[in-house]
Protein backbone atom coordinates (compact mmCIF):
# COMPACT_ATOMS: atom_id res chain seq x y z
CA UNK A 1 0.00 0.00 0.00
CA UNK A 2 0.94 3.55 -0.69
CA UNK A 3 0.74 5.96 2.19
CA UNK A 4 -1.56 9.05 1.29
CA UNK A 5 0.64 11.52 2.28
CA UNK A 6 3.63 10.00 0.36
CA UNK A 7 1.31 9.55 -2.67
CA UNK A 8 0.39 13.30 -2.66
CA UNK A 9 3.63 14.82 -1.46
CA UNK A 10 5.37 13.32 -4.32
CA UNK A 11 2.96 14.46 -6.58
CA UNK A 12 3.02 18.25 -5.30
CA UNK A 13 6.65 17.86 -5.21
CA UNK A 14 6.98 16.85 -8.85
CA UNK A 15 4.01 19.78 -9.79
CA UNK A 16 6.04 22.38 -8.38
CA UNK A 17 9.36 21.47 -9.50
CA UNK A 18 8.02 21.08 -13.12
CA UNK A 19 7.12 24.51 -12.67
CA UNK A 20 10.17 25.65 -11.41
CA UNK A 21 13.19 23.50 -13.32
CA UNK A 22 11.88 20.96 -15.34
CA UNK A 23 14.17 18.61 -15.38
CA UNK A 24 14.57 17.58 -11.51
CA UNK A 25 11.12 17.38 -12.04
CA UNK A 26 10.85 14.98 -14.95
CA UNK A 27 13.56 13.10 -12.96
CA UNK A 28 11.46 12.89 -9.46
CA UNK A 29 8.96 11.66 -12.13
CA UNK A 30 11.54 8.93 -13.57
CA UNK A 31 12.42 8.14 -10.42
CA UNK A 32 8.59 7.77 -8.95
CA UNK A 33 7.54 5.85 -11.67
CA UNK A 34 10.26 3.36 -11.13
CA UNK A 35 9.52 3.01 -7.81
CA UNK A 36 5.70 2.52 -8.54
CA UNK A 37 6.72 -0.46 -11.50
CA UNK A 38 8.98 -2.44 -9.24
CA UNK A 39 6.39 -2.08 -6.10
CA UNK A 40 3.29 -3.27 -8.23
CA UNK A 41 6.57 -6.27 -9.36
CA UNK A 42 5.68 -7.11 -5.86
CA UNK A 43 2.29 -8.03 -5.35
CA UNK A 44 0.76 -11.37 -4.58
CA UNK A 45 4.38 -12.34 -4.00
CA UNK A 46 5.37 -14.54 -0.68
CA UNK A 47 9.36 -13.59 -1.32
CA UNK A 48 11.05 -11.35 -3.51
CA UNK A 49 15.08 -11.50 -3.63
CA UNK A 50 17.09 -9.09 -1.32
CA UNK A 51 18.09 -7.18 -3.96
CA UNK A 52 14.94 -6.66 -5.54
CA UNK A 53 13.95 -5.39 -1.69
CA UNK A 54 16.87 -2.91 -1.74
CA UNK A 55 16.03 -1.52 -5.35
CA UNK A 56 12.68 -1.05 -3.98
CA UNK A 57 13.79 0.56 -1.11
CA UNK A 58 16.41 2.58 -2.75
CA UNK A 59 13.63 3.85 -5.05
CA UNK A 60 11.50 5.10 -2.18
CA UNK A 61 14.83 6.63 -0.69
CA UNK A 62 15.62 8.90 -3.55
CA UNK A 63 11.80 10.34 -4.18
CA UNK A 64 12.02 11.56 -0.90
CA UNK A 65 15.71 12.60 -0.92
CA UNK A 66 14.14 15.13 -3.78
CA UNK A 67 11.42 16.04 -1.51
CA UNK A 68 13.97 16.35 1.79
CA UNK A 69 16.94 17.26 0.34
CA UNK A 70 19.51 17.84 2.59
CA UNK A 71 17.26 16.71 5.42
CA UNK A 72 17.85 13.12 4.18
CA UNK A 73 21.15 11.75 4.25
CA UNK A 74 21.08 8.02 3.60
CA UNK A 75 23.95 4.93 3.48
CA UNK A 76 23.05 1.20 1.80
CA UNK A 77 25.44 -1.44 2.87
CA UNK A 78 24.25 -4.78 1.34
CA UNK A 79 26.86 -7.44 0.14
CA UNK A 80 26.33 -8.35 -3.50
CA UNK A 81 26.08 -12.27 -2.33
CA UNK A 82 23.22 -11.71 0.12
CA UNK A 83 21.49 -10.07 -3.07
CA UNK A 84 19.02 -13.40 -4.47
CA UNK A 85 18.42 -14.50 -0.65
CA UNK A 86 14.56 -14.53 -0.17
CA UNK A 87 13.21 -11.80 1.77
CA UNK A 88 9.52 -10.46 2.81
CA UNK A 89 7.97 -8.33 -0.08
CA UNK A 90 7.94 -4.95 1.47
CA UNK A 91 9.64 -6.54 4.87
CA UNK A 92 12.49 -4.12 4.73
CA UNK A 93 10.88 -0.94 3.08
CA UNK A 94 8.23 -1.39 6.02
CA UNK A 95 11.01 -0.52 8.69
CA UNK A 96 12.42 2.16 6.45
CA UNK A 97 9.65 4.14 6.07
CA UNK A 98 8.70 3.91 9.71
CA UNK A 99 12.42 5.37 10.48
CA UNK A 100 12.10 7.72 7.89
CA UNK A 101 8.48 8.71 9.57
CA UNK A 102 9.00 8.70 12.89
CA UNK A 103 12.70 9.00 13.43
CA UNK A 104 13.86 11.75 10.96
CA UNK A 105 11.25 13.40 8.87
CA UNK A 106 9.57 15.50 12.39
CA UNK A 107 13.23 16.90 13.07
CA UNK A 108 13.97 19.86 11.41
CA UNK A 109 17.67 19.15 10.91
CA UNK A 110 16.07 15.68 9.42
CA UNK A 111 19.00 12.84 9.61
CA UNK A 112 20.18 9.81 8.51
CA UNK A 113 19.10 6.40 7.89
CA UNK A 114 21.28 3.24 7.27
CA UNK A 115 20.11 -0.15 5.70
CA UNK A 116 22.58 -2.59 6.01
CA UNK A 117 22.91 -6.45 5.17
CA UNK A 118 25.48 -9.15 6.30
CA UNK A 119 26.14 -12.38 7.52
CA UNK A 120 26.85 -13.08 11.32
CA UNK A 121 26.79 -16.18 13.32
CA UNK A 122 25.51 -18.22 10.10
CA UNK A 123 22.14 -15.65 9.71
CA UNK A 124 21.73 -12.76 7.80
CA UNK A 125 21.27 -10.06 9.74
CA UNK A 126 19.13 -7.17 8.23
CA UNK A 127 19.48 -3.53 9.57
CA UNK A 128 17.71 -0.46 9.64
CA UNK A 129 18.69 2.48 11.64
CA UNK A 130 18.42 5.98 11.79
CA UNK A 131 19.93 8.78 13.49
CA UNK A 132 16.87 10.35 14.91
CA UNK A 133 14.52 10.49 17.63
CA UNK A 134 13.60 7.25 18.10
CA UNK A 135 10.18 4.88 18.88
CA UNK A 136 10.16 6.03 22.32
CA UNK A 137 9.71 9.50 21.19
CA UNK A 138 7.19 8.94 18.31
CA UNK A 139 3.96 10.73 18.99
CA UNK A 140 3.07 10.80 15.32
CA UNK A 141 -0.34 8.54 16.27
CA UNK A 142 1.71 5.75 14.87
CA UNK A 143 -0.02 2.56 16.16
CA UNK A 144 2.76 -0.11 15.60
CA UNK A 145 1.11 -2.00 12.67
CA UNK A 146 3.68 -2.10 10.48
CA UNK A 147 5.92 -3.51 12.68
CA UNK A 148 3.40 -5.90 13.84
CA UNK A 149 2.88 -7.01 10.79
CA UNK A 150 6.15 -7.80 9.50
CA UNK A 151 6.91 -9.39 12.55
CA UNK A 152 4.05 -11.71 11.96
CA UNK A 153 4.82 -12.16 8.32
CA UNK A 154 8.29 -13.88 9.38
CA UNK A 155 6.56 -15.82 11.76
CA UNK A 156 4.68 -17.10 9.39
CA UNK A 157 6.71 -17.75 6.41
CA UNK A 158 10.11 -18.39 8.20
CA UNK A 159 8.88 -19.83 11.62
CA UNK A 160 11.85 -19.65 14.42
CA UNK A 161 14.76 -19.10 12.05
CA UNK A 162 13.67 -15.46 11.27
CA UNK A 163 12.70 -12.47 14.14
CA UNK A 164 12.46 -8.66 14.32
CA UNK A 165 13.84 -7.05 17.01
CA UNK A 166 13.15 -3.24 17.54
CA UNK A 167 15.47 -1.13 19.78
CA UNK A 168 14.72 1.65 21.75
CA UNK A 169 16.54 4.57 20.57
CA UNK A 170 16.89 5.27 16.75
CA UNK A 171 14.13 4.19 14.61
CA UNK A 172 13.94 0.73 12.61
CA UNK A 173 14.61 -2.91 13.15
CA UNK A 174 17.00 -5.76 12.46
CA UNK A 175 15.15 -8.74 10.67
Amino acid sequence: QIEPHFLFNTLGTIRRLQRVDPSPGSRLLDQFLDYLERMLAMHGRVTVALGDEMDLVEGYLAVLGARMRERLRVEIDVQDSLRPLPVLPWGVATLVENAVKHGIAPLERGGGIRVSASRADGRVVIVVADDGRGLGAATSGGSGIGLSNVRARLAALFRDAASLVVENGPSGGVV
